[in-house]
Formats: C-alpha cells, sequence, structure tokens
C-alpha cells in the first residue's frame, strides 16, 4: 500500500488540476454543488478509489495554487462564487482542523495514561 501512496505522491497533477479547473466552470455557486464521485466522473471519465484519492490530491493543490473550489460536508464541491461561500468553506475546514487537534491531543492523554508518564526520549 505504501508504493501505491508514494507513486500518488510523485505524480504530476498539473493535467488533472486543469481538466479540475475546467469542470469546475460550470458549477460556480454553492447551489452548483457536486459530490466527490461526480467530480471523478466528470475529471477522470471513471469513480474508482484511487480516482477519488488522485482527484483529492489535485483539488488541494489547485486551491493551494489559487483555485476557488469550496465544499462542505452536506452539499460537496465547487466553485466559489462569492465571499460569504468562501467564509463558509474556510470555516468547515477550520472546524476539521480544530476536531483533528482535539483527537490528537487525546491519543496522546490516553497514550501517557496506558504506557505511564511522558514518550521517552530515545524510544
Amino acid at each position: 500500500m505504501t508504493d501505491f501512496y508514494d507513486s500518488l505522491q510523485a505524480e504530476d497533477r498539473t493535467p488533472l488540476k486543469q481538466k479540475i479547473r475546467d469542470f469546475f466552470r460550470w458549477h460556480i455557486g454553492k447551489e452548483r454543488a457536486v459530490n466527490l464521485p461526480d467530480v471523478v466522473v466528470g475529471v477522470m471519465g471513471k469513480d474508482s478509489s484511487s480516482n477519488r484519492r488522485r482527484v483529492r490530491m489535485a483539488m488541494d493543490e489547485a486551491v493551494d495554487e489559487g483555485a476557488l473550489i469550496g465544499s462542505n460536508s452536506s452539499d460537496g464541491y465547487w466553485w466559489l462564487g462569492n465571499w460569504r461561500e468562501a467564509e463558509e468553506a474556510a470555516g468547515e475546514l477550520k472546524s476539521r482542523a480544530g476536531k483533528l487537534q482535539s483527537r490528537a491531543k487525546s491519543i496522546e492523554t490516553n497514550a501517557a495514561r496506558e504506557f505511564g508518564g511522558q514518550k521517552g526520549m530515545f524510544e
């Protein structure tokens, strides 16, 4: 499985990012949001778990490079149409980040309780 993820990391996603940008020209505004399988079929032609992973990675990179792709857990993905949508999409990501930080703290607390104290320096 590691080889699969290593190969995904090494892929040039430039052509896929352009397909994604082209796809979202038809999905501007939250009212035109689409779910992930529809995005995958729209840009890759076929939905599969590996294609979903590729598309998600490419969308993340595209956003980091300036694309205005927003999402939320109830509506799906869309090209942001205004500030309100941008704030909503950013708020959803901030909420997820907070939950992940809380879960990470729980793991550390649970491990300290289970394994006694703090992790040793040379473990």
